[in-house]
């Protein structure tokens, strides 16, 4: 396990989110990152988005009515379409009431989550930048009296640990769950994965250049390959940024809010053999 100190003394960043990155670029990184949680093989018997979605279920089952999701780093959509549906159809099939999902981030991408929302009655958008520090009412509080439920996909290993404190800060004062879910850690095998993604990417890209109607996939994945390098550089620095669920906790516990009674689950699961893995946290509230 490569240590976490790593990120403290080089202070690595990834590309795809430096705000000085090329906003049409960055759409079609979020793009293929999206693509990645809807993978079904033969091979894996889950997806990412089928696991995740399945543990919200196990973990949150007898309040998920009661709950709105809202999904705070949510790039091109990321894997929240897919754990709408399959939520909504558990709950559906169980007879109860439906959940609503919200996307935001703080570069929205607009016009995925309007394709994606015109699809979907329960999936709306926040169109202005949202940074998840400092999370505007409107998103902390449902209208119909729902608690709020927070979804870091992909996403929290991009805090440092002063902003991940603020945010868990603002999570507990609120009382609001929240679930991490991410596609990599700090181990060889997740390594393994950030350089045979974009091997897939560059087979891939004459493809999704004709379904997306993008030109600049193909160009710059084959004539100039500025896409699988940037992949790979955000796919190391994702690894080495991402916490263990005890450091998470140590975020929790000393984040200046009382977290006293909080429950935390955790685990992997592979959904590619050998390195695709999963690793997911899910933390609320003790019931009372």
């Amino acid at each position: 396990m490569v240590s976490f100190e790593i990120y403290h003394l080089y202070n690595i960043q990834a590309f795809s989110h430096d705000a000085r990155f090329p906003p049409s670029l960055r759409v079609i990184v979020q793009a293929i990152l999206a693509q990645t949680w809807s993978m079904d093989l033969s091979i894996p018997s889950r997806s990412p988005a089928q696991i995740a979605a399945s543990k919200l279920i196990q973990h949150l089952d007898s309040s998920l009515s009661s709950l709105r999701f809202v999904d705070f780093c949510a790039g091109a959509g990321g894997p929240s379409p897919l754990i709408e549906r399959q939520v909504n159809t558990y709950l559906r099939n169980s007879n109860r009431e439906e959940v609503d999902f919200a996307l935001t981030d703080i570069h929205p991408n607009i016009d995925a989550w309007a394709r994606i929302a015109s699809q979907n009655p329960h999936i709306t958008y926040e169109g202005q930048s949202v940074d998840a520090s400092r999370v505007p009412e409107r998103l902390t509080q449902s209208k119909d009296g729902r608690g709020v439920f927070r979804l870091f996909n992909l996403a929290f290993h991009h805090f440092d640990d002063d902003l991940a404190r603020r945010i868990l800060k603002d999570t507990v004062e609120r009382k609001q769950g929240f679930a991490i879910f991410e596609l990599q850690d700090r181990s060889i095998l997740s390594f393994m994965a950030d350089l045979l993604l974009p091997i897939g990417v560059i087979l891939s890209a004459p493809y999704y250049a004709l379904k997306w109607g993008a030109p600049s996939v193909f160009i710059f994945t084959w004539l100039i390959p500025v896409i699988p390098l940037v992949l790979i550089w955000d796919g190391i620095v994702s690894s080495l940024r991402t916490r263990e669920p005890e450091e998470v906790e140590a975020l929790l516990r000393s984040c200046g809010a009382d977290a006293t009674g909080w429950e935390m689950r955790s685990g992997k699961e592979t959904f590619l053999w050998p390195c695709g893995h999963i690793n997911w946290i899910i933390c609320q509230p003790a019931k009372k």
